[in-house]
């Protein structure tokens, strides 16, 4: 491995275990700086995606090598994983969704203070989606995981990014942590089986997008007056 490319290893590293620890304002603070938080994240992760990029190809990497080609002849491989992870991963999300609003578990107040509500929000939100799909699997698998495989066999390789990943959605508490745990566990699958980021990235935006658009906000909001209404 390169200078170059270890230094970057080494700095996703270090940003993702930063993350971890990163404690968010209270839900009501985050709620009242949504927009620039839409705005802050989509810019600072296509910087910080570019800025790998640029060294990472000024560095040798192959476009193939970083997953991203595009092989006309398996697009159907490509939608198929892109279809079974989105499935799995909504899945598995609502399943966490379900657990954090009936046990209680921590972030899901900072979740549903990051809902949009009006429409620039929801095209802030979308915006957010897209940029995290493509973002963040160059990334976390697009980069880290042959980085790490020139290291660790490839399983092992994976399970660090998946937990990297995970990581670096700690400040969203507990239901934040576990539902990136098993979605980067899919997303990562989909890369392996198809060696391209075309699958993870379509099954990222998918995803968010859903978390985002689903109706989820109403359901929040008759859940918190249904409870209200209990404890009168």
């Amino acid at each position: 491995m390169s200078l170059t490319s270890a230094i970057l290893l080494a700095a996703l590293t270090a940003l993702s275990l930063t993350l971890a620890f990163l404690r968010l304002p209270p839900a009501e603070e985050v709620a009242r700086l949504r927009r620039w938080a839409y705005r802050s994240i989509i810019l600072i992760e296509w910087w910080l995606a570019a800025l790998y990029l640029i060294l990472l190809r000024a560095d040798g990497w192959s476009w193939s090598r970083l997953g991203l080609w595009v092989d006309a002849r398996e697009w159907q491989s490509d939608l198929l994983w892109a279809t079974g992870v989105t499935l799995a991963a909504l899945a598995f999300g609502e399943l966490c969704w379900r657990l954090a609003r009936h046990r209680g578990w921590s972030g899901r107040d900072l979740v549903e203070a990051l809902l949009p509500r009006s429409p620039q929000e929801k095209r802030l939100a979308l915006g957010l989606a897209v940029t995290a799909g493509c973002c963040e699997e160059l990334l976390y698998r697009g980069f880290l995981i042959p980085a790490l495989d020139e290291f660790f066999h490839v399983a092992v390789a994976s399970g660090i990014s998946v937990l990297l990943f995970a990581l670096a959605h700690a400040p969203y508490g507990r239901l934040g942590l576990v539902s990136s745990l098993g979605g980067g566990i899919l997303l990562a699958a989909a890369f392996l089986a198809t060696g391209r980021l075309l699958a993870p990235v379509l099954a990222h935006i998918a995803y968010d997008c859903y978390a985002f658009f689903s109706g989820r906000l109403q359901t929040v909001e008759n859940y918190t007056c249904t409870r209200m209404n209990t404890h009168r």
